[in-house]
């Protein structure tokens, strides 16, 4: 519904996890800041 993403509150962001070493560190790293995949599918979307 529009208005209510979770991207629009600041919570969720994608990044481009696609470059060189963005995604391992996210995995490794993210969850000490709070950070987490929340959609299986896609490597990219991180909510805090």
């Amino acid at each position: 519904m529009p208005g209510y993403s979770n991207h629009q509150s600041g919570s969720a962001l994608d990044l481009n996890t696609s470059a060189r070493g963005v995604y391992s560190w996210l995995a490794k790293h993210g969850k000490a800041y709070g950070f987490r995949r929340t959609v299986p599918s896609e490597k990219w979307h991180w909510e805090r």
